[in-house]
């Protein structure tokens, strides 16, 4: 196979592996996981070269036994032009913009790769994630408006879901102060979800934020998809902010995340307001306005924290 593939099809942006790993993606049988199992890019990628035909019938599961591996490059080329035309582009575990956070992740929950569409820059700066449940209180709201705007003095990136309720005020309002925004999407990024998103996702980029996923693009919303984006949100940032949430809820499982990943968990509420018995449980709590100071040093706290963990990655590197 032509090894330059990418560059004469006018599509440098897009290798030859990644355009083999596109390509098998649109067969049906080949899902996330299956993409996942047989090693991203390149380990589908190796597949394909060294065994052809029959890997295509394997990885499918036998459904797409007679497709060939020309046919594959099409359908490859034809969604890397569509992507291009989208400004989204593909990274992989390895290369130079793949972000730290997500590299010192265990093999078990590491990206193999991701999409994303904006300022990839954004990756490498100090990050909050601001996360909740999706039908918020009117405390709750203010709560989370609360927690953006208290950013601005430590100047961090604020990261989301887009999800409806708390995900979307958060988003809105780091756009109302002027602060960058990572919005770690459980869909596909040409799929908006809630449709009435697309244009917050839009404003977003157009305000140097950065849309992710490691979902193929035109992949749909799924609960078990939602569930596993949330461990992106945690290792983006240097701590969980949850306004409001429940114990059983999508928030639950970036608080445990964030355990995982030796990020701390921040609960606020507000003085005198009792919160609702099956509120979730974060690692500190801090009551506002009464606690803002004591809330701002322990985003300050987190901050060396973050700079000594990151000192400790690079010295294991070099």
């Amino acid at each position: 196979m032509n090894n330059n593939l990418s560059s004469d099809m006018g599509i440098s942006e897009f290798d030859e592996a990644a355009i083999l790993f596109l390509g098998l993606a649109h067969l049906k049988g080949v899902g996330y996981k299956t993409l996942r199992e047989l090693g991203g890019v390149e380990g589908v990628a190796k597949g394909l070269r060294d065994l052809g035909s029959s890997f295509i019938a394997t990885a499918s599961k036998g459904a797409s036994s007679d497709v060939s591996l020309s046919s594959l490059v099409q359908l490859g080329t034809s969604t890397a032009e569509t992507l291009l035309r989208q400004d989204i582009h593909l990274v992989q575990f390895g290369a130079a913009r793949f972000p730290a956070q997500f590299s010192e992740l265990d093999d078990k929950v590491r990206p193999l790769w991701f999409f994303c569409r904006g300022n990839l820059d954004l990756l490498a700066t100090e990050s909050v994630a601001i996360v909740g449940t999706r039908s918020p209180s009117v405390n709750g709201e203010f709560l989370t408006r609360y927690a953006v705007s208290a950013l601005q003095e430590t100047g961090a990136t604020v990261v989301s879901g887009l999800a409806k309720g708390v995900d979307e005020i958060a988003h809105e309002w780091a756009l109302n102060c002027g602060l960058p925004n990572i919005s770690v999407l459980g869909t596909g990024l040409l799929k908006s979800y809630p449709a009435k998103n697309a244009d917050l996702s839009r404003r977003i980029v157009q305000a140097g934020g950065l849309l992710l996923s490691e979902y193929m693009p035109d992949a749909p919303p799924s609960g078990e998809n939602f569930v596993w984006r949330n461990r992106l949100q945690a290792a983006l940032a240097k701590c969980v902010v949850a306004p409001e949430w429940k114990r059983s809820s999508g928030t639950a499982h970036t608080i445990r995340f964030a355990k995982r990943f030796s990020r701390p968990s921040i609960n606020l509420t507000l003085n005198g307001v009792a919160a609702s018995p099956d509120h979730g449980v974060a690692d500190n709590s801090f009551e506002v306005p009464r606690d803002h100071v004591a809330f701002m040093n322990a985003l300050r706290k987190v901050d060396q924290h973050t700079e000594a963990r990151i000192l400790t990655l690079q010295q294991s590197l070099f």
